[in-house]
This record gives C-alpha cells, sequence and structure tokens, in this order.
C-alpha cells in the first residue's frame, strides 16, 4: 500500500517515509517507498524521488485553439450535377452514339431513336401547312374577286374564318413538334422540304461523363423512359452525420478538413453549405452537407471518409497538455510545480480541446509549470481529494418571506422535439413527365409558392394546346352566333339553335380545361396568357414547355428526390420542405407525474449538452389516455424556434412549473 506521511510544512520537508513495498499500477512505473512527504494536497519529493517517478514537467503557455467537432462522410453529387436523359415519345433504339466512361460536352448526341409517332406528327404538320396554303389562296383569290363585285361578301368572311383556323392549326401541330425537342430550324425546313424525318437524337443536357447507358441497339423505348445517365464530378458534396451532442455547435459557413482514403492528395478544404434542420430520429444524427471541388476528379460518388469541422476558435488562450490533466470522476485536477520537487494538485476548469492541448479556464496561467510525465503516479501520493463543502441553504434576513399558498413545484420529464404536422410538406406533379429543371438544393431557405423545378409533360402541353384550341373554337362559334340572330326565317333559327348549343358545350369544355390545368399547377396568369390569343390574330401561338412546382408552404429543402432528365409519376414525392421555426416539445408523464400537470401550465425545455440552449413555453395540449408500455401521458408545449437550434427529433428534458393546486387534467 502507498505511504502518506503528514508532517508540518516547514519540517521535514524532505522526510523519508517508512519503508514500505513499492506497488506498480498498469501503464506506469512503481511509487517510491521513500523520499515522499504528503501535506494536504502538496507532495514533497526527494531528489532520488523524483527521479524513480520519472517526472516531466510542461509549461503553461498562451496560443491559439480551435475546437473540431469530427464525423463520417460519404460522398454525393448535387442534383444539378446529375442528369438522367430520356425520352418524351416512344420509339425504337437506331443507334447508340456515346459509350459509358466517355467525356462529353452539353449538346453532344447521345441516342438516335426512329419513331413512327413522330413521323405522324410531322405528317400532321404538314398537312396543317397544305390546308393553311389552300386556305391563304382562296382567301385572296375571293378578294380579287371581291374588288370586282363578282364574290359576295358571306364568301369572303367563310374565306377569312377558315384562314384563321388553319393558321391555328398549323401552329398547334407546330407546338407538338417544338415540344419534343424538334427546333424550330428544324420545323422550317420540314415545311420547305416536306420530307418527314422519323428520328429525332437526344443530346447531353450538360459537360460530363457518361455514367451509365441503360439501353441496347434495336430496343423498344417508352416515353420518359431512362436511356443514358451523364454526370459531372467537378463539384461533389461530402454529406456527413454530426452527433447529436455535437449539431448545437455547427453552423453554415464553418471551415471543414476532408480526408478521404482514396483521395492521394491529403486533406481537401471546404466549407459547411448547409446543416439538416431535423435529426434522423434512428441514428440520432445531424445530417451536413459540405461543397467541394473536385475539379482533379479524384473524389467519386459513394467513397467514405471523414470531416472536421472547425466550430470555434480562440485566440490567445491559456492552453496546457492533455497529458497534464488528471481526472477522478468528474472532478478535473492538474499537479502544480510550485518549487524544486513541491508539487500542489489543484482543481481546474477547462474549456476547448484540440489535439494535444486543452484550454484552461481557471486554475492555471501562463508560465506555470505542470507536471505531464508521472502525473498520475505522483497523484496517486496524495489519496483521494477532499469533497466539496455542500452549502447549506440560507435564510435571507431582510429579504421577502415566501407565502406558502404560492409555493410552486417543478415536474421534470424525458422529452421529445417534433415537428408540427402542418409544417411537412413534399411537392409532387400531378403529371407524368420528366425533370426539365432544379431550381434549389438541400438545406436552402424557400417560401411558399417559389418555384423548386420544372416539369415536361406531354399531357400537360397537350392540354394546354386543348385549351387553346377549344377557346379558338368559342370565338369562332360565337361570330357564327352573332351573324346568325341577325338573320330572319327557320332556317336561320334552326342553325342558330345547333349553334347556341355548340357553345355551350365548348363553353363547359373551356371551363373544365381551366380548372384541369389549374390542378396541374398552371397559375391564372398564365392559363389566361393562352386565352388571350385572338383569331384575329395571325402571330405564332406559345404554350408554356414546361410545368413548374412550387413549395406548398414556407420552409427548409431537406431532401431533392429528382435530377435532370429523371421520369416522374403523378404523386410522386420530389421535393421534401420542414419549416421547424416553430417546434411541439413532447413530453412523457407517468401516472404520479400527471397527476401535477395541466393544460397551462408553464414548461421550459434544457438540453443536457448544451445548457445554452433552453427555451420556454406553455402545455397546450394533453392526451387523453396514457399509452404505451410505460403507461405515460403525452403533454405538448409549442415552442418558437426562429434560430433553428433546437431540432425535431432532440432528446431534451421538459421542466413543468405547476402551482401548489392544478387544474384538473383536460385535453382539447
Amino acid at each position: 500500500m502507498n505511504i502518506r506521511r503528514v508532517t508540518w510544512p516547514l519540517l521535514a520537508v524532505f522526510a523519508v517515509g517508512a519503508a514500505t513495498p513499492a506497488i506498480a499500477h498498469e501503464g506506469h512505473a512503481a511509487l517510491p517507498s521513500k523520499g515522499v512527504t504528503v501535506a494536504g494536497e502538496r507532495v514533497y519529493l526527494s531528489s532520488g524521488a523524483a527521479k524513480a517517478i520519472g517526472l516531466e514537467m510542461v509549461k503553461v503557455m498562451l496560443g491559439d485553439i480551435s475546437q473540431w467537432v469530427r464525423a463520417s462522410a460519404t460522398i454525393e453529387l448535387s442534383p444539378s450535377q446529375r442528369a438522367k436523359v430520356s425520352t418524351l415519345i416512344a420509339g425504337r433504339v437506331e443507334a447508340l452514339l456515346v459509350k459509358p466512361g466517355e467525356a462529353v460536352p452539353v449538346g453532344q448526341p447521345l441516342v438516335r431513336l426512329r419513331s413512327p409517332e413522330l413521323e405522324a406528327l410531322q405528317l400532321e404538320f404538314l398537312q396543317a401547312t397544305v390546308a393553311h396554303n389552300l386556305a391563304e389562296r382562296l382567301l385572296r383569290a375571293r378578294e380579287e374577286l371581291a374588288l370586282s363585285g363578282a364574290s359576295p361578301a358571306k364568301l369572303i368572311a367563310e374565306s377569312q374564318m377558315e384562314h384563321q383556323k388553319t393558321h391555328a392549326q398549323l401552329e398547334i401541330t407546330a407546338q407538338k413538334l417544338l415540344s419534343l425537342g424538334i427546333s424550330m430550324e428544324k420545323i422550317d425546313a420540314l415545311a420547305t422540304t416536306s420530307s418527314p424525318d422519323p428520328t429525332i437524337t437526344l443530346v447531353s443536357p450538360m459537360d460530363g461523363v457518361i455514367a451509365q447507358v441503360d439501353v441496347q441497339l434495336g430496343q423498344n423505348v417508352e416515353p420518359n423512359q431512362h436511356l443514358v445517365e451523364v454526370v459531372n464530378l467537378s463539384e461533389v458534396y461530402a454529406v456527413a452525420h454530426v452527433l447529436e451532442a455535437d449539431s448545437p455547435l455547427v453552423r453554415a459557413g464553418m471551415n471543414v478538413v476532408a480526408t478521404f482514403s482514396a483521395n492521394a492528395s491529403g486533406p481537401i478544404p471546404g466549407v459547411v453549405e448547409s446543416v439538416g434542420v431535423s435529426l434522423d430520429p434512428q441514428e440520432r444524427v445531424l445530417p451536413i452537407r459540405i461543397r467541394l471541388d473536385n475539379k482533379a476528379g479524384q473524389l467519386r460518388p459513394g467513397m467514405f471518409g471523414r470531416i472536421a469541422i472547425e466550430v470555434s476558435q480562440r485566440k490567445d488562450a491559456i492552453v496546457a497538455s492533455r497529458k497534464s490533466i488528471i481526472r477522478r470522476g468528474a472532478a478535473t485536477f492538474i499537479l502544480l510545480e510550485e518549487s524544486d520537487r513541491k508539487y500542489l494538485r489543484k482543481p481546474v476548469r477547462l474549456g476547448t480541446s484540440s489535439g494535444d492541448v486543452v484550454e484552461v479556464l481557471e486554475g492555471a496561467f501562463p508560465g506555470h509549470r505542470l507536471v505531464t510525465a508521472g502525473a498520475h503516479e505522483l497523484e496517486a501520493l496524495l489519496g483521494n481529494p477532499p469533497l466539496a463543502a455542500k452549502s447549506s441553504p440560507r435564510t435571507p434576513i431582510d429579504g421577502p418571506k415566501s407565502n406558502p399558498s404560492e409555493s410552486k413545484s417543478e415536474v421534470v420529464l424525458e422529452a421529445r422535439v417534433e415537428l408540427p404536422s402542418d409544417r411537412e410538406a413534399v411537392a409532387v406533379s400531378m403529371v407524368p413527365g420528366r425533370i426539365a429543371r432544379i431550381l434549389i438544393l438541400p438545406g436552402q431557405s424557400i417560401r411558399q409558392g417559389d418555384v423548386l423545378l420544372e416539369i415536361e409533360s406531354v399531357e400537360a402541353r397537350n392540354s394546354q394546346l386543348e385549351l387553346l384550341e377549344t377557346h379558338l373554337q368559342l370565338q369562332w362559334t360565337m361570330r357564327v352566333r352573332d351573324r346568325l340572330r341577325s338573320l330572319q326565317g327557320v332556317e336561320s333559327e334552326q342553325q342558330l339553335w345547333k349553334v347556341e348549343t355548340e357553345f355551350a358545350r365548348l363553353t363547359n369544355q373551356l371551363n373544365n380545361l381551366t380548372s384541369k390545368l389549374g390542378f396541374y399547377g398552371f397559375s391564372e396568369e398564365m392559363i389566361q396568357r393562352i386565352k388571350e390569343h385572338d383569331i384575329d390574330s395571325m402571330t405564332s401561338i406559345e404554350v408554356m414547355q414546361t410545368l413548374p412546382i412550387r413549395s406548398p408552404i414556407d420552409g427548409w429543402i431537406t431532401q431533392v428526390n429528382a435530377v435532370v432528365g429523371q421520369a416522374v409519376r403523378p404523386d410522386q414525392s420530389l421535393v421534401e420542405i420542414q419549416d421547424p421555426s416553430q417546434v411541439w416539445v413532447r413530453g412523457f408523464a407517468f401516472e404520479k407525474e400527471a397527476k401535477s400537470i395541466a393544460v397551462g401550465q408553464s414548461a421550459s425545455i434544457g438540453v443536457p449538452y448544451d445548457p445554452a440552449l433552453t427555451a420556454t413555453g406553455v402545455i397546450e395540449r394533453m392526451s387523453p389516455a396514457a399509452t404505451g408500455a410505460a403507461r405515460a401521458t403525452s403533454v405538448w408545449v409549442p415552442i418558437e424556434n426562429s434560430d433553428l437550434r433546437i431540432k425535431p427529433g432532440m432528446s431534451v428534458l421538459l421542466t413543468v412549473t405547476s402551482p401548489k393546486a392544478t387544474t384538473p387534467l383536460t385535453s382539447k
């Protein structure tokens, strides 16, 4: 056993202890059996004892120190750095023009398809062109005859209406070809040569590398089927998952050092671009995204590595070697050299740790010499440190006296942060199609109604053209109706009845198509733009080539489940949005605790690993019955969270302040 000899400080400073066999403990040298004197929290060593222990010292210094949070990470591509090439029209693969691994610029031909459907649309366009040219020649001929009085005004009006109809039909068929990716130059060439080309060439939408070819020569493909995938590796993201206890420390904009074993060039600097707004409920981690430059192309999606985030930096801090710190349970000590071979065990309060050094907030100053090697051996000679004196409650002499009727008690509940149901949403497409553009990134703040992405959809295009055609037919019918109303006779009345019946049918059809486009996501302004086209106008008809997908709520993008060119189905979740600017804290009260809790009581939350993170609220709701194996009653406290520091999924403590007399347990 160790020898503990207590002497007066001024006597026998180097007194020799009784000869007792030294006891070695794992990883350390044997304690000296003589040349040691202990006095309270001080220990005095002879030169021989100091040499036997092998003491080494280090100075406390001023220095810069950084705090780092470390986590594992994987490489991912941004949605904007990937593209899937698909077709909007059925056909057969006639040529594959690229191979996997091949670098391609934007616009590079990738696949050529032969499509009977495309040929049919071109023939429809040519027929509309012929009909329009004939109508135009007939109108010009009758206008010339009208100058000599040989052609009645009725024939002129009929020719003008037919000319307008054929022009509208020609524009509509041209729009069908444009929406499939046929350029206006090719459409003009088709009108000139009258030679349909049943092939369509799909091109790369971006600079990149062919990651995958999903089709074979001669294969039949359907609309929105994925054919080729292109990726651009010039910029990648490290997606890391920070432990719940470290999550309050991480902010967007912090510097990061990423290390990947497969990357020969060493650590890569980066910046935290976005921090997740919710913790993963199963893994208890917070996702973060770090943008990394990858122009060298050494980082690949799926690579695994580690990241270190610099969460704080202190200039001219008091720092000591980590080896000089001694821990006894929750207490932390150092061994301070007061003079030659005289050492004092002293409690310290520590701050940030980084590598081999630690910040000392209280207990040591620059220039102090601390024991490093031999510290644990020397501290063992001192025995157990004295317990801290417990403070006894004191009654203020002149303070206000408490009123027993106003006394309050506190109930501490385990709790979890939840996201209110109306603050979580998904963005979907209401029609089948493919992604044309992605305008957002995970972590981005958005407002309700903001456009998140755009969809190319044949169905949405055809619905617009159907609305336009119905609108123009309605205008023609109105003109015929107005002309018949000015005529007299049984025949004109029968024709008027038929025209008015057709007018009513077209009106209902127009209203139905307007509602349909609104349901798809077209704004009133877009729909009105189509309706404003007049039959007297010979300008080109324009329809929206893409359908905007808008955010249903204010919030932050938590997930983007789409890439450019990807085929989408109706109601498929494309973007996930959360708004944790207000959260629910759900506490779980056992039967005994629930008796003293009621709606309307004030409550506060605390986070054990982040004492600075606190918030207050009032119990708004309680579950009507105890549930689960523990028979716990749930209580909900809404908390304002505008700075987003409180993350849905967090485990917290909910402290309910209850008056001595509580109201009956109710729910609402």
